[in-house]
């Protein structure tokens, strides 16, 4: 994108190696937001990227209880099951407009990533989906407690996989290198994660660094 720093390409080491940073945010699980089981089994990969998308849905954004934002992440999941025909919902983790995070398509098992079904290419990848419609006609703006729980859940995702949040690295299953932390529309032909919040993505690099390095809890 015009007039936006180009991040070194390095090569990625063969195993990731956690370093000291951010700790898990509080999270929501499946159990308490209801999900539905997998159609199958899980596959499973190593992130060493990480995707942020939109909802692009108003209704998500109209939320305005937890058990609305839950009823929300459930119906997300219906749709990706039943009309997309995915196994589960796609993304690993939803960040409603308050700040709750919802586990998506995450096991507990924090030593491996579950393969996702969010920007058509997925090994290596994993994908944060925040509530709302950052694009036009919609132009909804991402808020305070939104970008703050995407920072600190990036961060600690970041900080277990060894991910450099302000690095560019190849992303194998797309073919080519791309930020260690993109935007939907960087690998795909969509306008997705919506100008608003694509527009703070060197805000957001930046203040997921600084989180992993001072050590935030």
């Amino acid at each position: 994108m015009p007039g936006l720093p180009r991040r070194a390409v390095v090569p990625l080491p063969d195993v990731s190696i956690p370093v000291p940073g951010a700790a898990k945010p509080p999270v929501f699980s499946r159990a308490e937001w209801g999900a539905r089981p997998p159609r199958t089994g899980y596959t499973f990969t190593l992130a060493r990227h990480i995707g942020l998308h939109h909802t692009a849905t108003v209704e998500d954004w109209a939320a305005i209880t937890w058990e609305e934002c839950a009823a929300r992440v459930r119906a997300i999941q219906t749709y990706h099951i039943d009309t997309q025909g995915w196994n589960d919902i796609g993304y690993a983790y939803v960040v409603c407009k308050h700040g709750h995070v919802f586990q998506a398509r995450e096991d507990d098992d924090d030593s491996t990533d579950v393969q996702g079904a969010h920007d058509g290419f997925n090994r290596g990848s994993t994908g944060i989906s925040a509530f709302g419609y950052f694009h036009p006609p919609v132009n909804h703006q991402p808020t305070e407690a939104q970008l703050s729980a995407l920072v600190h859940l990036t961060a600690w995702i970041a900080s277990r996989r060894g991910i450099d949040p302000l690095g560019r690295s190849l992303y194998a299953a797309y073919g080519s290198p791309v930020d260690n932390v993109y935007g939907h529309r960087d690998v795909s032909a969509t306008a997705c994660p919506g100008d608003n919040l694509y527009g703070r993505m060197e805000a957001l690099r930046a203040a997921i660094k600084d989180r992993t390095l001072r050590r935030l809890y």
